[in-house]
């Protein structure tokens, strides 16, 4: 691989768009969590768990219609696509937990910088899944 078709994936329009929703559904997960954990006082832990899964149906939702144009008569979403999908969230969703923990707890980071490092770490991965295993052309 060139520096230059390198330079062409990175900003191709499908990634742009990827981080265009990844961002919405990103933004939604962080917002909520501090919503859930500061203003509510819930656990840092089960406010990660509440706002990972609200992230979860955005991001499925978003991506399938916007940036990788899956689009199976009209139907809001493909089973098995979804199901992909899903595990692929669920062993995201498991490392993002396992992160933020280790993180907090470990390395005496506070929760916010905590969430921001293993939200990027993640947003990462969860990509390289949609693009290679779920919604491969």
């Amino acid at each position: 691989m060139t520096v230059k078709s390198f330079i062409r994936d990175v900003f191709s329009v499908q990634t742009i768009k990827y981080m265009i929703v990844g961002s919405i559904a990103g933004g939604t997960n962080v917002v909520l969590y501090f919503v859930l954990k500061d203003i509510f006082l819930v656990n840092y832990l089960a406010s990660n768990f509440i706002s990972l899964t609200v992230g979860i149906i955005i991001s499925y939702l978003l991506n399938r219609k916007h940036v990788f144009n899956a689009n199976y008569n009209g139907k809001l979403f493909d089973l098995k696509e979804f199901i992909h999908f899903t595990t692929g969230r669920i062993f995201s969703f498991f490392l993002d937990m396992f992160l933020l923990w280790l993180l907090v707890e470990h390395t005496g980071l506070g929760s916010g910088i905590s969430k921001f490092i293993d939200s990027a770490i993640v947003s990462v991965l969860n990509y390289l899944i949609c693009k290679l295993l779920v919604f491969k052309s």
